[in-house]
Parts: structure tokens; C-alpha cells; sequence
């Protein structure tokens, strides 16, 4: 069966504007009822003038016609209301007003709401249960049928303020026992009649709250974002505050942020916010998403928009790795963020990429329209170059703590940043009594590379040293170019024999494998020597109130002299060798 739309054949486009306070000088004028009593103070009429020119006295007036008159009355006193400031309040309060006025179950409110994305909103009222709003794509019989629970009759009402179309208004039809209305037949349809001619002019301020309050909200949510952003020096808790942002303001229950692996240049997602707990896990993207990336990227200079909305069959395809197990995706929107050109010349590339998901919702879940609308896209961008110019902030703010933590000729900790290292881990050695493992290392014959080869070759000893050294310690040790050719250790958690074994093992390595080739295509053999030493167990750990910053360097002084002193017996020893508390090892 085909379905009847109830639209208009022409929707006016005229500007609607909100009423401003309580205006209601655009209300139907009742001042042909004798029963209502003029504002201004003057005498009520006691006659009136009928269509056939005669007069007649309204006291004489039939008890069906008076109840009429007094119930425009109630409905004009019913609607003379001030509206909350909120659009689902003020909504709720005129159907609300409606279901007394009519005395009725139920009720639908159609709105036009004049925006290409949701032009057509339903508001269902029902005595005892909380009001729901949603979008309606297509107005006909049936769907005001279906919205009033299938009653056997309703009946529907245009809702028009000139030459305005605003919506309609459904109601179902309640037998009456008995009513003193005039033409008893007609009561319900008379009173619907009434009741939208008090209704329409209020429509215009309704929508505008609406319009207001979406408004005020993606303003509320680019305000958080920028306060998140203004101060933000690290790029993952930028990141983290925006995702958090996003799922506030934006009605979604998922949001990913999607970034390449910088060591294996895969994709991975990582969950920032969502129902289950497994939120920081990243996961591996799928090839059909890298697929995608490098197209979109390819396409940049052609897009006059970033964000990209994915169908349910989309997201599946492309995400299906991320998204969570037993639930009916709707839909998803990606969200690159880019790097910021330094030129005009230089090609946008893309930094990373929050995907939000909305999963299948319940009617217990929403109320309201998940449709993304072009304010919020609109937001979406906004938000992500705001957060591309945090996070070309960030990385400037770590480059630069890079700059002045590293050594330049290395890429290993300086000495200041060293230290600074060594207090830490000291204060946890000493409070939890557990060993910390110093040492120093030498390389051999420093000062004849240098002499002999240039300083250049000496700097390839230097470098081809420290990445040796890195891939031969754990992740939570620190390796240091303490100055000149010494580099220091510290290995928490390590005892002084396992950290003799490491170092020993490292000096064979030096000497077996480590192969420097100098200016004029010399190769050159480089050795190594190497003192240790190791935080002694205390009797019971120290409290944390003697930890101050003068005990830890006056410990860190010791330490470092200890193994230093052990650095020069391996030297005096021949060189080559590794010297600790007990032990000795030579070549």
C-alpha cells in the first residue's frame, strides 16, 4: 500500500524568527466571545452581531455555546505560558498543556524544522511516560497511526502561522459518554481546531530554542576542547582529553584514536572511551584501513572537508578489528588530524585519526536525533585543527626536551638529564631495599683514535658504542654519555653479579664485533673497561621523609666514586676488563 504524505505541496521559505519573551499579540483575538474579558479594561459586550447582521444579547446565549466560549478560555489560559529556555522542556510543556486541554492518552507533535538534515521531528506525549523525541523522514497516515499506539480513528491538524507551515498535530479519537460542547458529534475536532490556533504561535519561538541550544552546546564542547588544548604539552593526554570531549558532546559510545607504529609504519587503534574496559589496548588496523588512508591522504588538495562519515558496512569493513564484540554498529565518522604545513607548498599529510562509533541504539538509550548534522561536522573540523596545532606544540615542546635531555652526537642521555634520572631511581632503590647496579664505562685508547684517525673517526667509536649499548640493556635501564668516551649505567633491580654478567657480555661483544672504519678505509678494533658497583641492602628501607634531595646526592656521590674507582683497577689491570666488588674479568 502506498504511503500518503501529509506535507504541504509548497513549504514557505520564510525567515523564522523566535518570538522574543511572551508575545502573544499574534493569538488568535477571542474578542467575539462575550465570555472574555477584555484587557484593556473595558466593558464586556453584552451583545454580539451574527452573520445575518442581527443582534444578539449574550446573556440569552445557549448553555452549549457558553461552555464553548469558556473552554477557548481555558485553552487561551493553558497556552499563555513562558517557555524554559530548553527545547525538550518547552515541548514537553505544550504537549503536556495539550493532553489537558483535550483530555486525551496521547499525542504526536510533528515540527518542520526547515534544515536539510533533519527536517521533520516527532514528539510523542503520553500521560505517564517521559517524552520522546525523533527525527521522521517521511510524514504519512500510517506513521501518525503507528506513533498514537493504532487507534481505531485519529484525527490530525495542520499547524500554520500565515502563510507558514510548521507541522501537524495527531490525536486519537476518545468516545465521549456525553459532553455539553457545541456539536457533540464534532467536539474533539473542534477542540483540536482551537487548540492549534493557540498552539502555531508559539512553534517559531520552540524551534529557535532549538536552534539555540544545539548551538550553545557545540560552543560548550569547542570551548573544552580549547581549554583542554591551550595548556597541553603532552600529544596522548591531548589526544585522551579530546576523545573524552567527543563522547560528552557528541552522543557517541565508542571513539578510537588511529595512528602508524612509528618503529613497523602499521596502523593501530588504540580505545580512548567506550563502554568496555579495555581502554589504552591498541590494536592492529586492518589493510583495507591503510588502503583507505593512503587514498584519502592522496586526495587531500581536492577535499574541501577532513571528516569523513562511514555507513554501518563501512565501519565493519574497515574497523572491524576495533569494535566491540556483539553489538550492531549504526554508524562511524573518522576524524584525521593533520600535520601543520610549514609552508603553503608543503602536502598535508595525515597525523592520526579518531574513529566514533555509534552502536545500534534502544528507545531507553535515546531520545533524539544521531543523525550527524553539518554543525557538528563543522565542530569536528574545528576541534581537529585546533588539536593539530596542540599537537605540532607538543612535539615541538618534546624536541626541544629532547634537545636539551640527549647528548647530540649519541642521541643518549646527557648528564644533567642523567642525574636527574639516577635521584629518581635511587629514592625507589632505597625505599623498597632493592638493588641498583652503576656502571662506568671506558672505551680503550680513546685519546689515540682521536690522535691518529681524526676526530671524526673518534665520533664513529662513540656513536657505533651507544647503539650497541642500547640494544643490549632493557628498557627501564638508563644509559647515559656521562663525557668524553665514558658512559654510564644504571640497572635498577640488579643485582651486582647479574650486572657483571650483562657487562661482561658486553665487553666481548665490543671486542669481537665492534668494527670502526676510518677516513682513509682503515678498519679499527675497539675494546672497552668497565667498574661496577651496587646499592647495599639496609637493614629496613628508608622512610620517605629522610629521602631529601641532599642524602640521595651525597649516595649518588658515593656510588659514582665507587665505580669509578673500580674503572681505573680494570684500567691499571691491562684494560679490556671488567672490574666489580668480588670480581674480576679480563680478555
Amino acid at each position: 500500500m502506498k504511503k500518503k504524505s501529509l506535507l504541504p505541496q509548497s513549504i514557505p521559505n520564510s525567515q523564522r524568527a523566535a518570538s522574543k519573551g511572551n508575545n502573544f499579540s499574534n493569538m488568535p483575538q477571542s474578542s467575539h466571545h462575550p465570555f472574555i474579558e477584555p484587557t484593556d479594561g473595558t466593558p464586556v459586550p453584552t451583545e454580539t452581531v451574527g452573520v445575518d447582521g442581527n443582534t444578539t444579547d449574550s446573556r440569552s446565549l445557549s448553555v452549549p455555546v457558553a461552555m464553548g466560549m469558556v473552554k477557548e478560555v481555558e485553552v487561551a489560559r493553558q497556552f499563555s505560558v513562558s517557555l524554559p529556555e530548553n527545547f525538550d522542556l518547552a515541548v514537553e510543556l505544550l504537549l503536556d498543556s495539550v493532553l489537558a486541554v483535550l483530555n486525551i492518552p496521547r499525542c504526536a507533535l510533528v515540527l518542520y524544522t526547515g534544515t536539510a538534515e533533519e527536517p521533520l521531528l516527532v514528539a510523542q506525549a503520553s500521560v505517564g511516560s517521559p517524552l520522546r523525541i525523533e527525527p521522521l523522514e517521511l510524514l504519512t497516515d500510517t506513521i501518525l497511526n503507528d506513533l498514537l499506539g493504532s487507534p481505531k480513528d485519529l484525527l490530525q491538524k495542520q499547524l500554520t502561522l500565515g502563510t507558514d507551515w510548521f507541522g501537524c498535530l495527531a490525536i486519537p479519537i476518545i468516545k465521549q459518554k456525553k459532553s455539553t460542547l457545541p456539536n457533540t458529534d464534532d467536539n474533539l475536532e473542534w477542540e483540536l481546531d482551537l487548540v492549534c490556533r493557540y498552539l502555531s504561535p508559539l512553534l517559531p519561538q520552540v524551534l529557535h530554542l532549538r536552534h539555540i541550544n544545539q548551538l550553545n552546546q557545540l560552543q560548550a564542547a569547542l570551548e573544552e576542547v580549547s581549554r583542554f588544548l591551550v595548556g597541553a604539552l603532552a600529544a596522548h593526554e591531548a589526544i585522551e582529553n579530546i576523545g573524552k570531549v567527543f563522547q560528552q558532546y557528541l552522543d557517541v559510545e565508542s571513539v578510537f584514536y588511529l595512528a602508524k607504529n612509528t618503529e613497523t609504519l602499521n596502523w593501530e587503534a588504540e580505545k580512548l572511551q567506550g563502554i568496555e574496559t579495555l581502554i589504552g589496548e591498541k590494536h592492529p588496523c586492518s589493510e583495507a584501513f591503510a588502503s583507505l588512508m593512503l587514498r584519502y591522504e592522496a586526495s587531500l588538495s581536492f577535499r574541501t572537508t577532513c571528516v569523513m562519515p562511514l555507513t554501518a558496512q563501512q565501519v565493519q569493513h574497515y574497523c572491524a578489528s576495533v569494535l566491540e564484540p556483539h553489538r550492531e554498529v549504526e554508524q562511524g565518522l573518522l576524524v584525521p588530524i593533520y600535520l601543520e604545513r610549514r609552508s603553503m607548498e608543503q602536502e598535508r599529510s595525515i597525523q592520526g585519526v579518531f574513529l566514533l562509533v555509534r552502536y545500534e541504539a534502544t528507545p531507553e538509550v535515546t531520545t533524539h536525533s544521531r543523525e550527524w548534522t553539518e554543525r557538528t561536522l563543522h565542530f569536528l573540523e574545528q576541534s581537529a585543527d585546533l588539536l593539530s596545532q596542540a599537537l605540532s606544540r607538543a612535539a615541538l615542546f618534546e624536541k626541544t626536551l629532547t634537545l636539551a635531555s640527549c647528548d647530540e652526537l649519541t642521541g643518549l642521555l646527557n648528564r644533567r638529564a642523567f642525574y636527574q634520572r639516577f635521584e629518581q631511581e635511587l629514592d625507589r632503590s632505597m625505599r623498597t631495599d632493592r638493588p641498583l647496579s652503576v656502571v662506568i664505562i671506558d672505551v680503550d685508547y680513546f685519546k689515540h683514535f682521536n690522535d691518529t684517525y681524526g676526530h671524526l673517526t673518534g665520533d664513529k667509536v662513540l656513536r657505533a658504542l651507544a647503539n650497541l649499548l642500547q640494544t643490549q640493556v632493557r628498557r627501564s635501564d638508563v644509559v647515559c654519555r656521562f663525557g668524553g668516551e665514558e658512559f654510564v649505567f644504571l640497572l635498577p633491580e640488579t643485582s651486582e653479579p647479574d650486572a657483571f654478567e650483562l657487562v661482561d657480555r658486553i665487553r666481548q661483544l665490543v671486542a669481537e664485533k665492534l668494527e670502526i672504519h676510518s677516513e682513509d678505509e682503515q678498519t679499527l678494533h675497539v675494546t672497552m673497561s668497565a667498574g661496577i658497583t651496587t646499592t647495599l641492602p639496609s637493614v629496613q628501607p628508608v622512610e620517605g621523609a629522610m629521602l631529601t634531595s641532599d642524602l640521595l646526592q651525597e649516595k649518588i656521590k658515593t656510588l659514582l666514586e665507587q665505580a669509578d674507582s673500580r674503572l681505573y683497577q680494570a684500567k691499571n689491570a691491562g684494560r679490556n676488563c671488567v672490574v666489580g666488588s668480588n670480581q674480576t674479568s679480563y680478555q
